[in-house]
């Protein structure tokens, strides 16, 4: 057996100079489109456009709804037999509790994943929402990928926000939340679409401003 200083100098051994991989090698037939999240999420606007014609060139289009009802449907329409779907959001996407989704409420993760249609428990069900820590490593055929306020655009970049009592505020900590958004663009097997809520229209609601 060789000694953990002969391994070290090993010369098929390679050295990380940093330990984070902006995209995963785990799955060969989404690679594409985790570089694609890595380039939204890194604010590289070209390159996830021209990424993006590319998957839609070979059917792997993202789709974008701002109805959950319909993300639901789309999923219905194409999840088959046994093959699993979900509903996944941030774990500060707090104000989609004006859409029925709570990231609070942690539901058992082995029941969502493994029960069967039909088992109100069920991720297929599309009733109740895992975040990114609970989906962290899990892979779905179909994914709905729910989009809130703790992630936001503007000309000079992504900015995180996280609710603070009734408000939202500025959080620091935006490398968190962006690879909180990678897991979750990166579960979808088969297909994803992505949920932006449209936001209170009658501006009652200062959290969810109509975009």
């Amino acid at each position: 057996m060789a000694s953990s200083g002969q391994c070290a100098e090993h010369p098929l051994r390679d050295r990380l100079g940093t330990g984070h991989l902006p995209h995963s090698m785990r799955y060969y037939r989404n690679g594409d489109l985790e570089r694609w999240a890595d380039h939204v999420l890194s604010d590289r606007v070209a390159a996830a456009a021209q990424l993006a014609r590319e998957l839609d060139g070979r059917g792997d289009t993202v789709w974008i709804t701002r109805s959950l009802s319909s993300a639901r449907q789309w999923i219905r329409e194409r999840r088959v037999g046994q093959e699993r779907a979900g509903i996944i959001a941030s774990g500060q996407a707090r104000r989609l509790a004006a859409e029925g989704l709570f990231v609070d409420f942690k539901p058992d993760i082995t029941a969502w994943m493994l029960a069967p249609g039909g088992d109100v428990r069920s991720a297929n069900m599309l009733e109740t929402v895992q975040n990114q820590y609970q989906v962290q490593g899990l892979v779905l055929d179909y994914t709905v990928v729910c989009w809130d306020g703790d992630l936001r655009r503007s000309a000079t970049g992504w900015h995180a926000w996280k609710m603070s009592g009734s408000n939202w505020q500025k959080d620091k900590e935006l490398g968190i939340a962006t690879n909180g958004y990678r897991v979750l663009l990166t579960r979808a097997r088969k297909g994803m679409i992505v949920f932006i809520p449209r936001g209170d229209p009658t501006g009652e609601d200062e959290t969810r401003p109509p975009c």
